[in-house]
């Protein structure tokens, strides 16, 4: 059995339920033997093995893998009762590179805009690329997406490092069309539940205060430091590539998982 070190886990009980807590860990990234072959839906099957939440698709060569690689973590969750690693299941695999996928991709990075005043202040994405925006882009160096990136930082307001810190967020969190490793029917997310600590309002002066709950992760990147902390996250982080799975990043997406199938 493939274990963590409790010793350095700090142990919380939300609802009954048990947390280990590790400090944050190392995280690595991944960019080798990545899928790039896109699928259709009808070439994909239903996930049904260890984790399953009867809705997710994946590549039928991808069924056995997953289901070994959660068969493995879910009995160390049994083993030491984390919930984090108990309530873990396959969240979703396949999806469409439709015009969805590319409406969501303008979205986060008008959402970016506007969350991350300190470094974009008043600008707003140009109107006239948001069409753009939405259209097939394709991976990192392809010569639409470089064109596209270019554009963003010719317009009124806009300049290269601007572009660039755009961009080095949301690419970390959501691709364009594409790019969308899902549509391999490769890759899937995990959703797991997490420890969080809310902090109390408090008057000035006082000490922080914090209560203790619990959430799903849900793919949000505004949790992965919290995922990575977990059991589930810590496994994953740690043996997920004993099962030739990994994420391109476990420092922004420890839950995204591709199958990065074994070459003959």
């Amino acid at each position: 059995m493939l274990t963590l070190e409790l010793d350095k886990a700090e142990l919380k009980t939300v609802n009954g339920h048990k947390y280990y807590i590790w400090p944050l860990p190392p995280t690595h990234a991944n960019q080798t033997n990545r899928p790039t072959a896109y699928v259709e839906k009808k070439d994909c099957t239903t996930y049904a093995g260890a984790g399953s939440n009867n809705s997710a698709i994946l590549h039928p060569d991808v069924h056995t893998a997953a289901n070994t690689l959660m068969a493995a973590l879910l009995e160390y969750g049994t083993s030491i009762d984390d919930n984090s690693i108990l309530s873990a299941v396959i969240q979703n695999g396949w999806r469409p590179d439709d015009p969805g996928q590319g409406a969501m991709y303008l979205s986060i990075i008008k959402r970016t805009i506007s969350e991350r005043k300190d470094i974009f202040g008043e600008l707003t994405f140009p109107a006239d690329l948001e069409e753009t925006a939405q259209g097939i882009l394709g991976d990192p160096g392809d010569p639409r997406r470089t064109a596209f990136q270019r554009s963003v930082s010719a317009s009124p307001g806009w300049n290269a490092t601007l572009m660039q810190q755009l961009f080095y967020i949301v690419d970390n969190a959501y691709a364009p069309r594409g790019s969308n490793k899902h549509t391999t029917g490769f890759v899937f997310d995990l959703d797991f539940k997490i420890y969080i600590c809310t902090e109390n309002k408090v008057k000035r002066g006082e000490p922080k205060t914090c209560t203790d709950g619990e959430r799903s992760v849900g793919a949000d990147t505004h949790f992965n430091d919290n995922a990575l902390r977990s059991a589930a996250g810590m496994w994953i982080n740690q043996y997920s590539m004993q099962f030739n799975f990994d994420s391109y990043n476990t420092g922004k997406e420890v839950w995204h998982l591709e199958y990065r199938k074994p070459k003959k």
